[in-house]
């Protein structure tokens, strides 16, 4: 069963938004997928959020991962009311949790422990702004490294700055690093003229200490010509050690030493970037150990060879095992074709199943922001999820199916934007990787940039406009009622639905629709009613939620009825009666004859109900893969 190692949760009190925000924001950047650039080889944690509006208190956090560290920001609001004090001491008594406090004031040391508190007030006068937030994310970022691997013996991290002795410039940068870790963090260093004993064999004393550190290369213009810097590198990638690099260069340099490579770079600015830098790398290198370790203890995988980043040619060499597995993206095959001829993975790809030209529609659209918040979430949980999805199906020579307008920053550009990227990286000929469906009148915009974005997409996408069904009169001029919409959209639906192969759904509006219902809804009632395979994700709130919420406890939501639609919206009832005046009836009923088995997509009933509940994007993939490898396993 997937679980995952670790979730990040940030509570704060509504009164502290304007101090707290800017933190949470920076540090959610930080660690989390970039939703506008998934390719990136960047830090995933799932991340919650959670305050409440005006004095209620927050939702209940969530604790489905094997560990919770919660940060929770404390200041004077909290401490005056009992119900948040009351509400935090819950929280610290749930199975798998820590909660690190972040003291705001000095009044949330009269509740919480010194030393068990980032305190705020320790950074806001040396630090502001855009610096505040990053001197508080390396805070923040260290507790997660030291709690990551055991909530009681917690680690210190140890860092190794290796840098050539004879430029001027790498002795200075390397000793401003370690006087910055020596006053201003909890973090340890290595620093060979300091921390090498008399007696002390200096081999053995360099190796042992970078085999429990992060390497930091202070890259100067001697650096890659020195023997004993090569060998540190060479002990870091031996011993598979997270290794950053920090580039100093003044002028030129003739000749990099070539296993210089393959791990994150930055241009040294100061030392708390590069401290920051250090421990994102540091952090995400662990976090994909235990990843990598928790598909294996699942069987995810059996005999391949592991790696905790995208391998190198030097990472490669002595492999005996025949399958590769690295963390997420994905590289494109012109790479992974040219570093081995072996087989080379993500943990969630698709190329374990045979779904080389099947048809995949995808409906995922925003939640309700009430549903957001209960979830702690926002927006970017389902922009990064459609982008995933996007793009394993594509890079598997599937096409990806998606009805929905043209708006440019919709989620629609996000699908076209990650299929041009393929395309472009693709060593085979060029060809359609998505169809993209609008009903009538939405094609009838003439907006000029709307025909320019269209037109740049073309070579990837094919454009199907879905005119106005013949059954349904309409004169120009005449007004567009909510019944000609409806009618149009259930035509475009039917179109995708019966030319696709699977379909999968997250999120959806549950009121304030255009349509005869719902659009997740109607597309679920239609797909089951052709037998094809539906994936439902309901950790994301919406219309989705709802109906796996009823697949799983058989209690029907009050959103799936007709009656609590019409208690929402007059205009909708005015739709209803049109429908009814053509005699064409608007059936909520059949949601009844809905069941787990209806969904036909190759998981099992417990397997879906994991996928009902799960907010973890990461288990989401793995769940919908081992779907495809039942419904089309490898030839």
């Amino acid at each position: 069963m997937y679980l995952s190692p670790l979730s990040i949760q940030f509570i704060w009190h509504p009164e502290d938004k304007e101090t707290v925000f800017p933190i949470v924001e920076y540090c959610k950047q930080k660690l989390s997928r970039n939703p506008d650039n998934s390719f990136l080889h960047s830090l995933d944690f799932p991340i919650f959020c959670y305050t409440s509006k005006n004095d209620d208190l927050p939702p209940e956090i969530n604790t489905m991962a094997e560990k919770t560290l919660v940060f929770a920001f404390v200041g004077s609001s909290i401490i005056a009311s009992d119900e948040w004090t009351e509400y935090l001491s819950e929280v610290e008594k749930k199975d798998g949790v820590k909660v690190i406090y972040i003291a705001l004031d000095r009044t949330a040391l009269n509740y919480i422990s010194p030393s068990n508190a980032i305190r705020y007030g320790d950074y806001i006068k040396k630090y502001q702004d855009i610096e505040l937030s990053r001197r508080m994310f390396v805070e923040i970022s260290h507790e997660i490294y030291r709690w990551l691997f055991c909530f009681k013996d917690h680690k210190q991290l140890k860092l190794f700055i290796s840098h050539a002795k004879s430029d001027d410039n790498g002795v200075k940068l390397a000793k401003e690093l370690k006087s910055f870790i020596d006053s201003d963090t909890k973090m340890s260093n290595f620093f060979d003229v300091n921390d090498i004993q008399n007696g002390d064999d200096f081999d053995d004393a360099i190796i042992e200490s970078i085999k429990e550190s992060t390497l930091i290369i202070v890259h100067s213009n001697s650096y890659s010509a020195r023997f004993w810097c090569q060998k540190e590198v060479i002990c870091a990638k031996e011993n598979d050690r997270p290794i950053v690099e920090v580039n100093c260069i003044d002028g030129i340099e003739d000749r990099s030493f070539p296993l210089m490579c393959n791990y994150p770079s930055i241009r040294y600015n100061n030392a708390l970037e590069v401290l920051e830098f250090a421990l994102m790398e540091t952090v995400r290198f662990q976090y994909c150990d235990k990843l990598m370790s928790m598909y294996k203890n699942n069987s995810y995988f059996t005999n391949a060879k592991t790696f905790n980043r995208v391998p190198d040619s030097f990472m490669l060499k002595d492999v005996a095992e025949p399958e590769i597995v690295y963390p997420e993206p994905e590289l494109y095959a012109d790479e992974s074709e040219k570093l081995t001829d072996k087989p080379m993975h993500t943990p969630l790809s698709f190329s374990k199943s045979n779904i080389s030209g099947k048809r995949f529609g995808i409906s995922i659209s925003d939640s309700p922001e009430e549903d957001m918040a209960r979830l702690g979430q926002d927006k970017s949980h389902l922009k990064c999820l459609a982008k995933i999805l996007a793009q394993k199906i594509i890079r598997n020579d599937a096409l990806l199916m998606y009805g929905g307008d043209l708006r440019p920053n919709g989620f629609t550009q996000f699908l076209f934007e990650e299929a041009k990227v393929v395309s472009n990286h693709s060593p085979n000929e060029k060809k359609i990787l998505i169809e993209n469906y609008t009903s009538w009148p939405m094609q009838q915009s003439d907006s000029s940039e709307l025909k320019q974005w269209t037109a740049e997409h073309k070579g990837v996408c094919k454009f199907i406009n879905c005119g106005l069904p013949s059954d349904v009169e309409y004169t120009t001029g005449d007004e567009i009622t909510g019944y000609i919409l409806g009618r149009c959209l259930t035509d475009m639906r039917k179109r995708m639905i019966d030319v696709s192969d699977v379909r999968i759904c997250a999120g959806g509006k549950i009121s304030d629709f255009k349509g005869c219902m719902p659009g997740i809804l109607e597309e679920v009632l239609l797909a089951v009613e052709q037998k094809k395979p539906i994936f439902l994700l309901g950790g994301f709130g919406g219309m989705s939620e709802r109906i796996c919420r009823y697949l799983s406890t058989k209690i029907l939501p009050e959103e799936l009825t007709i009656e609590w639609q019409f208690s929402k919206s007059s205009e909708y009832q005015k739709t209803a009666k049109d429908y009814e005046a053509q005699k064409i009836d608007i059936d909520y009923s059949k949601v009844l004859s809905l069941g787990i088995s209806s969904l036909n997509n190759g998981l099992s009933t417990e397997q879906n109900n994991r996928l009902f509940v799960t907010p973890f994007q990461d288990e989401v993939i793995t769940l919908i893969s081992v779907g495809l490898r039942n419904l089309f396993p490898e030839q």
